[in-house]
């Protein structure tokens, strides 16, 4: 289920009314996001920050989103708030690895539907919605799975969907907007060893036929050592037979 809109970014709201209104609001919030990821990486490499300032710091800055956009409409408050919630999800992972005292920032401003689960019900909101989905937001969305849960098999589920959506290619050809990921967005990093573990049913034919001939081998073999045993009795047999003075004949 959705969760419904509210006054304060207390839940990721439901859906915007207007599409419109939301694309036109899109191209913001990846720009929110942008800044609000360089803030998360400079507050992570903090070392000497005390504990809790981090997340307040944070949930300020989100909050200030929110409150911001509020001036826009219901529509792109809405998806401002909806992106806020991937914001912070993705702040409370990133903290978690180097200051979990700090990891509390989508509690404090969403409370008890801060969980995973209700990011990919976002997340497959988005993706219903297909190409009417509002793009900035499906890119934020994109990027706190991939940078966020990298390893998670339902999050790795939701990144190709919304991929499609950002790049335009969800129920269209339509090309990129400007400033949204591009379609090199799932290129492997520099210096990766690509297609050496790829599955190829090329490697599954050859499986396949060293099997067959693996089989074929070993048939082959046994049948020759039966006959070359039976062969064998049959000389013994007829060695026999010519002894006792009888003719051999078959």
């Amino acid at each position: 289920m959705t969760v419904r809109p509210a006054p304060s970014p207390s839940a990721p709201p439901a859906a915007p009314a207007a599409a419109g209104t939301a694309r036109a609001a899109g191209p913001g919030v990846l720009a929110l996001f942008r800044a609000f990821h360089a803030d998360l990486l400079a507050a992570c490499a903090q070392d000497q920050a005390p504990a809790g300032s981090v997340a307040e710091r944070l949930v300020a800055m989100l909050h200030g989103m929110s409150a911001s956009a509020t001036a826009q409409g219901p529509a792109a408050h809405g998806t401002v708030v909806k992106a806020a919630f991937a914001m912070a999800m993705l702040a409370d992972r990133a903290l978690a690895q180097v200051k979990p005292a700090d990891a509390v920032v989508a509690g404090r401003l969403f409370g008890a539907n801060a969980t995973l689960q209700t990011l990919f019900v976002q997340a497959d909101d988005l993706i219903r919605q297909g190409a009417k989905a509002d793009r900035g937001l499906a890119a934020v969305y994109l990027a706190a799975l991939a940078l966020g849960f990298p390893d998670d098999a339902q999050a790795a589920a939701r990144r190709s969907p919304l991929h499609r959506i950002v790049t335009g290619r969800e129920g269209g050809t339509e090309q990129p907007q400007a400033g949204l990921a591009s379609p090199r967005a799932y290129d492997p990093p520099m210096g990766a060893v690509v297609g050496g573990f790829r599955p190829s049913a090329r490697r599954w034919w050859v499986a396949v036929g060293g099997v067959a001939a693996l089989f074929l081998l070993v048939s082959h073999l046994l049948w020759s050592t039966a006959v070359n045993d039976l062969q064998r009795d049959l000389r013994g047999a007829r060695s026999a037979v010519e002894d006792m003075g009888q003719s051999w004949s078959y």
